[in-house]
């Protein structure tokens, strides 16, 4: 039950950050903050060593610009734990300020009715 209302908690969180990113005037395409919530240790360590490795790839290959925009990743350690998981999308939300939110679900946590 607690994942189920972190993972609520989290997308509401997600939704405000677009919406912020959305209504916020225009500034010249000059900086993209894109957040992203992985598990650096813990458990599954590798799994968000690999997801940092293949974003940094994928911004290594576009000379790390999206739509001429230039990319600052900001990685968080989620530890795998939700709890966790939520007070690093709020601190990447209301203290960097950034504009997209990325992250993963673990398999052993899927959504339960």
């Amino acid at each position: 039950m607690a994942f189920r209302q972190s993972g609520i908690l989290l997308a509401l969180l997600s939704g405000a950050a677009l919406a912020a990113a959305a209504s916020a005037p225009s500034r010249a395409a000059d900086e993209l903050r894109i957040g992203l919530i992985a598990p650096m240790t813990g458990p599954f360590a590798q799994v968000g060593k690999d997801m940092v490795d293949g974003f940094n790839m994928y911004l290594e290959e576009n000379k790390g610009d999206f739509a001429g925009a230039k990319v600052r990743l900001i990685v968080e350690d989620d530890q795998a734990k939700p709890d966790t998981g939520v007070t690093k999308a709020k601190k990447l939300i209301l203290q960097d300020k950034i504009h997209l939110l990325v992250g993963w679900l673990r398999p052993a946590m899927r959504w339960r009715r």
